[in-house]
């Protein structure tokens, strides 16, 4: 008897000890990582997501526009894009790492990435314009701060609005003892 009590409160205690819920980022949206290099892209559909969209303040006229915009220049297929950009940068990686590769072969596939970057690129900027159409300059202003602190490293978040309402738990400079 001893040693099953003893044996579950080793096993709670190990369960306790090992799961840490301030090292995950708290989940949003599902969204795909952005393959980019222009960082003023927003992500896909950011205007369902609440976090973002609200300090906008969108009309219902705004929000129609932008699912309307999102549906004609092809969000989804903007999305199968950057699927096949990660698969295109397995495969380069795959012949660059195989015993004997031809320069055919590696041209071929870094061709492919580059292809595929390319479209995502002109794809994006289609579509941020036609979002651009939409928005209010203060709305366009707005969604740009709000995207910066998404973007912003957690540990360089120290004057967030998150910081100061306690968010992150215990992260980053504080009163540590003996300091």
């Amino acid at each position: 008897m001893k040693r099953t009590v003893f044996a579950l409160a080793l096993v709670v205690l190990v369960g306790c000890s090992s799961s840490d819920p301030y090292q995950r980022r708290p989940q949003r949206m599902n969204r795909p990582a952005a393959v980019s290099d222009i960082d003023v892209v927003p992500p896909p559909s950011w205007w369902r997501d609440y976090v973002i969209a609200e300090p906008l303040a969108l009309s219902n006229e705004q929000m129609q526009r932008l699912d309307r915009v999102a549906v004609e220049f092809g969000e989804q297929d903007l999305r199968q894009l950057q699927r096949d950009t990660l698969t295109a940068v397995r495969d380069l990686r795959a012949v660059l790492d195989s015993d004997s590769p031809s320069s055919h072969d590696i041209i071929a596939a870094g061709q492919r990435v580059r292809s595929l970057r390319d479209e995502i690129s002109d794809r994006q900027l289609k579509l941020l314009a036609a979002q651009r159409q939409i928005l209010t300059r203060e709305q366009w202003q707005k969604l740009q701060e709000q995207l910066s602190v998404e973007r912003m490293p957690r540990d360089r978040m120290i004057d967030s609005p998150m910081r100061r309402r306690g968010g992150f738990g215990g992260r980053g400079p504080g009163r540590r003892p003996g300091s």
